[in-house]
């Protein structure tokens, strides 16, 4: 793409005004508890850096347009609150993504083996 700076092995990203077709729209929702690096992980796929300073999630939204193959995609990433201060919004959030990313942290190991007892709403799809 012309006057684009594409990092070796990154996809291209193109300007958000581009029309992407409906089924290739995708929301990503990540959920898990606080300061386990939800955002950390969105910073380092959407800017590729890290930032070793806390700051809580309310809800942040980034949406990125891709072009792979001659095919527009959009992904939408929705980088949610560890502290479900709104549990409406969790609900929401839950209901809006069609891919969900669940983070633990290390010390985490039994929310891991039942995140529905963790993250109220959240089912198991077979």
């Amino acid at each position: 793409m012309e006057g684009s700076a594409v990092r070796p092995g990154s996809m291209p990203l193109l300007v958000d005004t581009e029309e992407v077709p409906h089924r290739n729209c995708q929301r990503l929702v990540l959920l898990g508890s606080a300061k386990v690096g939800k955002t950390s992980i969105v910073s380092r796929f959407l800017h590729d850096t890290f930032d070793d300073n806390y700051t809580p999630t309310i809800e942040d939204f980034h949406r990125k347009i891709y072009k792979i193959r001659g095919e527009s995609y959009r992904l939408d990433l929705l980088d949610t609150s560890g502290n479900h201060p709104f549990p409406a919004m969790r609900r929401l959030s839950l209901l809006t993504g069609e891919l969900t990313y669940l983070k633990f942290g290390r010390n985490e190991i039994m929310n891991f083996k039942k995140p529905s007892k963790t993250i109220p709403g959240l089912t198991r799809c077979s």
